[in-house]
């Protein structure tokens, strides 16, 4: 299963780091950052927030909210291209098609974060240390995989493919919109404040802040939405692939 899940990630990475993904990978989180960084960098300032620690972990969620959508989109390309059920008919390990999927995601997630680290650095984000930086990109790529895992069951099962992975726009609006991405916990209603505190995308940036801040973190809520989001999601990919 290892070679066939080698072979089968370089095969996605050459088939998916094109110039179209160059665009979407390097430029549009660019493009994020520049918008963002305009809109809120007097008004976070004037309420007492480090604009430059504040920003980037941000635009890295909102990068990791897409790459969900990569995902769906691909897999929808290979049902239709019937290189799915070409993978079934070939003697490989049925379940190294969908880790190698994951595996390409996690390369396709590593590249905006490198590059939003680098604007980053720029406006004054800064890692505590080394471990601070490698823990940081890990946490966001987990995080990405785990709704990846989510997307793959979409796109197996959808009658429509492609049209897919354009819904998966919808939850993720709402989830970035009611969490700290953001805006900071203050700004909001105090009735809101459970909602915003539980919600996934508001737990794993935090977390993101307090590691390259060197603030202690804690490792549980982040870790249980990972591993909990990836086992439900993970267990339906691989029944919805064995099924389609």
């Amino acid at each position: 299963m290892i070679h066939d899940t080698g072979v089968l990630i370089g095969r996605n990475l050459r088939l998916s780091l094109t110039t179209r993904s160059f665009f979407q990978l390097v430029v549009s989180p660019l493009v994020f950052f520049a918008g963002f960084a305009i809109v809120l960098d007097r008004l976070l300032t004037l309420r007492g927030v480090d604009f430059g620690q504040f920003l980037p972990p941000a635009i890295v969620m909102m990068a990791m909210g897409l790459a969900p959508v990569s995902t769906a989109f691909f897999i929808g390309r290979e049902r239709q291209s019937g290189m799915l059920d070409r993978c079934r008919t070939m003697p490989i390990n049925s379940l190294s098609v969908l880790i190698a999927r994951l595996g390409t995601d996690a390369v396709r997630s590593l590249i905006p974060i490198v590059v939003l680290v680098a604007a980053g650095h720029v406006i004054g984000f800064r890692f505590a240390g080394v471990p601070s930086a490698v823990g940081f990109a890990l946490l966001a790529v987990a995080f990405a995989l785990s709704f990846c895992l989510g997307a793959a069951v979409v796109a197996i099962r959808s009658p429509d493919p492609e049209s897919s992975a354009s819904a998966l726009f919808l939850p993720m609006l709402p989830l970035i919109n009611l969490s700290t991405v953001f805006a900071p916990m203050s700004v909001f209603p105090d009735w809101l404040e459970p909602v915003i505190r539980i919600n996934p995308y508001s737990v794993v940036v935090d977390a993101l802040r307090a590691l390259a801040a060197g603030q202690p973190v804690s490792w549980w809520p982040p870790l249980a939405w990972i591993v909990g989001l990836s086992l439900f999601f993970g267990l339906a990919a691989v029944r919805a692939f064995r099924r389609a």
